[in-house]
Formats: C-alpha cells, structure tokens, sequence
C-alpha cells in the first residue's frame, strides 16, 4: 500500500430520529487496542446510552470489525462499516451512542439512521491523504541549510527534527514517490557530497 484515506482526529455528531438520539463519532486509529480504547471511551462518555454500535477498519490486514450491540442484526454495526468502506477509508473507527426516544424505528427506521449518523460523522471530519515516505537524517552547512529548506518546498517532505552543532543535523520525511527527485535536487546542491542515512518509512499525511 503505497497511500490510504483517514480521518486526522475525533469529530462528532448529533442525529435525532423520532426522539431517539444518535451520537456519532469518528476517530483515527491504527490498531485493535486503540479501537477498544476509543469504544471505551465514548461508552464511559455516554454510559447511560442504550446501545454502543460500532465498526472499523484497519490497513493493516485488511481488517474490518462491526458490532450491532443488542440492535436487530445487520441494522446498526455493518451500516455504519459500509458507509466507512464507501468513503475509501481505513484505520478509522465510528462509534454511534444511541438513547432510545420510546418509539420503534423498526429494521429500516434504524438502518437508515445509523449510516446517516455515520455519514454525518463523515462528512464532519477532515479526511486526509497518508502516503509511504521515507525517513531520512541528513548533515549539512549552515551555508547550506537555508537553501535545503527552500528545496524541500518543492516537494512533499517535512523537517521533523534539528540539532545546531558544528554542523546542522536534519531527520526529515519524504514521500517515497518523490524521495528520488529530492536526493537528486539535494545532491546538485551540495556538489555531489551529500551526508544521508535512511532511517526507516511511515505514513504521513501531507
């Protein structure tokens, strides 16, 4: 996988549908721990909600998880994955506190009203790009810092970290598709006496 869609952090949403009240909410994650963790957390949020449905998806996998919690099968928990798979999204996670309202939905009363929250929930969040980058640590001049700032404008990279000794010391990212147009740009800056390690690759959104 060279790059996914996720959200960038928790949004939340209200429905209410014949008086039952539907909190959504979505949150980035990136494994099952942190999907019982965040369940955990909307569930001590909302205690006192009749029903916590849920559904994930995870990249790394591929993994994909629903539950229905106590609603009738297939009216809660797999709506809501399908309206994430719909959305191209993976290591997302929605949550749907529901406090029943005293009046019956019915299957396709409440089909209709989690994938809207879970839609809502969507359409609230801010989605965002992460690509394969690599992860490079790199030594120059003072002279030449400024200048190696300038051509990381050009692409899709990003300082992460910098130490000012007796020469600077930079750990950047670089989207794996451009890392070779960068390295080219960074050698002809520097004469063809480059100081460059390869530290790893992890997704990053830009």
């Amino acid at each position: 996988m060279e790059q996914y869609k996720s959200v960038l952090q928790e949004y939340s949403c209200e429905l209410i549908e014949k008086k039952s009240k539907f909190i959504g909410y979505i949150s980035p994650i990136e494994n099952e721990t942190q999907a019982t963790s965040f369940l955990s957390k909307v569930k001590n949020k909302y205690w006192d909600a009749k029903h916590h449905v849920y559904a994930y998806i995870l990249k790394d996998g591929p993994f994909s998880k629903s539950s229905d919690d106590g609603e009738p099968s297939g009216t809660a928990g797999i709506p809501i994955l399908n309206v994430i798979k719909s959305n191209s999204l993976v290591n997302t996670m929605v949550v749907v506190a529901r406090y029943f309202g005293g009046i019956l939905l019915g299957a396709g009363g409440l089909l209709r009203a989690y994938s809207q929250t879970a839609t809502m929930a969507v359409n609230n969040a801010k989605i965002a790009t992460y690509k394969l980058s690599y992860i490079f640590r790199l030594s120059c001049t003072y002279e030449q810092y400024n200048k190696i700032l300038l051509i990381f404008d050009g692409f899709a990279a990003e300082v992460d970290a910098s130490q000012f000794l007796s020469e600077v010391f930079l750990t950047f990212h670089v989207a794996a598709d451009e890392a070779e147009d960068l390295k080219t740009a960074l050698m002809q800056l520097t004469g063809g006496n480059l100081k460059l390690q390869l530290m790893g690759s992890d997704f990053f959104y830009y």
